[in-house]
C-alpha cells in the first residue's frame, strides 16, 4: 500500500506524478483543495492512486534499475 501524493508540477516531479495515475498534479490551491477533497470522499480511488504510485516508483527507481542507467550513461 503506498500513499496517495498531490503535488505541483514542477521540473522532475512529474517523472514520478503521473497525473490521475500516480498522484494528482495541482497547479494552485484551488486545484489543491479540489484535489484534497477528491481523495478523502473516495476511498478506492486513494488507495488504488497510492498502490500504482508505489508499485512504478518500485519498479523504476531502485537499486537495480538505478545501476542500470549508471552503466548506459558510461558504457
Amino acid at each position: 500500500m503506498g500513499i496517495p501524493t498531490i503535488a505541483y508540477p514542477s521540473a522532475g516531479i512529474t517523472e514520478i506524478v503521473k497525473d490521475g495515475k500516480t498522484g494528482l498534479l495541482a497547479e494552485d490551491v484551488g486545484q489543491l483543495s479540489l484535489a484534497m477533497i477528491r481523495l478523502a470522499n473516495n476511498e478506492i480511488f486513494r488507495h488504488q492512486l497510492g498502490g500504482d504510485a508505489r508499485s512504478f516508483v518500485e519498479e523504476n527507481y531502485n537499486q537495480e534499475r538505478s545501476i542500470e542507467k549508471l552503466r548506459a550513461i558510461y558504457n
